[in-house]
């Protein structure tokens, strides 16, 4: 853990490299980050360090000429001279944006135009979609590549940048702790991709923040203490977890890009790691079902007795899947936070899925720079037992969308509070709970209605596994039908017909009014169909339920 200082970093590369090793951090000449797939590739605590200042120098030096808040956009899964290429740029003073490496030509093209960037640093994988999207953006840009030894056609490699010269013994440039730090993309799940501007003070808050958050006994001090870094770097989550372990004392990483639970598992067994730090929830579902299979089958190749702590964001994972991991895996933890690119952490859930707050107002107890308020549509605030959008401020909310005014002035109030299109309801028991987004509520004949309270009752029939309601537009009613898709369980064998109709019944049967009722019907499908950053595609599912009734 960074150890108490009289004056706080006022920038990330103060923040993460200006600090001393605790006491238990790994010493500064063993391998920190370690390739997952290759374990020869490793940086060092002192490889990293002089890896970023030599990229920062460099970016900033003739070969490129950049200046403070140009904009360096990187596209590569997870990789270890990923952290050099992104804090590197961080501490010249400079923009970071790292797109998603999912993401089509045109879709980075587009996110080019917004950003204006100057410089490129891909990946062997990534290299034609880039060389695609810069035709389309129409300008050609230098591109560096990163995790090889030969550059492509038309690069340079990025390996190259990361030399010793006589200038990295010099000062990198002082920062304003109001500069943009770096840029993220939001999921792209109710539109068009848009770019998240944050600041270097607005991370420093973010990173000590977590610094003081449930996991930080299970890190603190503790060099024998591995962790498995998974993800994309393109998620807001993803950055600030691999921050984390050198705020808690250097701890070892092990990077790889996998998603895919087999993978995720083998390296959590093969390298005794107490975490895979913060993966999105369906994932955390798809790894627990995924061991209670291997114990049922009497597998024991895997060994898990390591692992304690679980992360789960984005969004709302089941509360019957932390029941079930509970007992396959004993002495582990499933953490669920609530968040966004936007705000940052915000909530951090009781298992019964409520997020407690301290005397209705403040999310930190004593702490009253983080406040939120649920508001009506005429932003007055709502009584509790009514629905309301989260409206949240804290020093961890975003200034603005990059070269975007409209949006960022039609995203916070007059008071300046950020709208976060999520609709809670507060209860009896000062706890909130998450109702779904504003965009994904049902437009009946009388009222809008949110899904996720008709959802948990589907999922209360029993022997459903996942399901999501949405609304199909009746150009006869000339209003929405609440429309439930459901995926059942491995070894619920019913008749999906006759299912699906005893679904609807119940449910019917107990919402609180007319407008929730499935009057859409059921629909039993292999598996919810889902975006590329996990979410359920709630856009697809709606073309679907609209051509069922045309």
């Amino acid at each position: 853990m960074l150890e108490a200082t009289t004056t706080q970093p006022e920038d990330l590369h103060q923040l993460l490299f200006g600090s001393t090793n605790p006491v238990g951090g790994l010493p500064e000449d063993e391998p920190l980050l370690i390739d997952a797939h290759n374990t020869d590739r490793f940086y060092t605590f002192s490889d990293l360090r002089n890896n970023v200042r030599a990229f920062a120098h460099a970016i900033l030096g003739p070969s490129f000429n950049l200046k403070q808040r140009d904009v360096v956009s990187i596209c590569s899964p997870n990789d270890i001279e990923y952290y050099a290429a992104f804090h590197g740029t961080i501490a010249a003073g400079c923009i970071a944006c790292p797109l998603r490496a999912f993401m089509t030509s045109d879709e980075i093209a587009a996110l080019f135009h917004i950003s204006n960037p100057k410089l490129i640093i891909g990946h062997p994988s990534t290299v034609q979609l880039l060389q695609d999207a810069l035709k389309s953006y129409g300008k050609e840009l230098p591109v560096l590549v990163m995790a090889t030894t030969e550059a492509p056609a038309g690069t340079q490699l990025f390996s190259d940048f990361l030399k010793p010269t006589e200038r990295q013994q010099e000062p990198l440039p002082s920062i304003s702790p109001e500069s943009p730090s770096h840029l993220l993309c939001t999921s792209g799940t109710t539109g068009a991709y848009k770019l998240v501007s944050t600041s270097h003070d607005i991370e420093v808050q973010r990173t000590l923040l977590m610094q003081l958050g449930g996991d930080q006994p299970f890190f603190a001090g503790k060099k024998e203490v591995n962790v498995l870094t998974c993800g994309n770097f393109g998620s807001s989550h993803n950055i600030i977890s691999s921050q984390l372990s050198w705020i808690y004392g250097r701890i070892r990483q092990y990077i790889t890009d996998s998603m895919d639970e087999e993978v995720i598992l083998r390296y959590l067994s093969k390298y005794k790691c107490i975490t895979p730090n913060m993966l999105p929830s369906f994932v955390v579902a798809r790894l627990v079902d995924r061991v209670e299979q291997l114990k049922q089958a009497g597998d024991e190749s895997l060994d898990l007795s390591s692992l304690r702590i679980i992360g789960s964001v984005g969004q709302p994972l089941d509360p019957k899947v932390i029941q079930r991991a509970s007992k396959v895996l004993p002495g582990t933890f499933v953490v669920l936070i609530f968040g966004s690119t936007e705000s940052g952490f915000m909530f951090m859930p009781t298992i019964d899925g409520g997020y407690p707050t301290y005397e209705g107002k403040y999310t930190r107890e004593g702490d009253d720079r983080f406040e939120f308020k649920l508001v009506d549509e005429n932003g007055q605030v709502v009584p509790r037992g009514c629905q309301g959008e989260l409206l949240f401020r804290s020093p961890m909310i975003i200034k603005e969308y990059y070269n975007n005014p409209e949006k960022t002035a039609e995203s916070f109030d007059k008071e300046g509070f950020f709208r976060t299109s999520d609709i809670f309801v507060m209860d009896e028991h000062d706890k909130v709970h998450w109702l779904g987004r504003s965009s994904e509520r049902i437009k009946t004949s009388n009222k809008p209605v949110v899904p996720k309270p008709i959802e948990d009752l589907c999922m209360a029939f029993g022997g459903i596994k996942d399901c999501a309601v949405v609304g199909a537009f009746s150009k006869k009613r000339v209003y929405e039908l609440p429309t439930a898709y459901i995926v059942l369980e491995d070894d619920n064998h019913q008749d999906k017909e006759k299912l699906a109709e005893a679904v609807a019944r119940f449910v019917n049967e107990r919402v609180p009014d007319e407008d929730s009722r499935l009057t859409g019907g059921v629909k039993v499908i292999p598996e919810l169909p889902r975006t590329h950053v996990g979410k359920v595609n709630r856009f697809k599912l709606r073309q679907w339920a609209q051509d069922d009734i045309e």
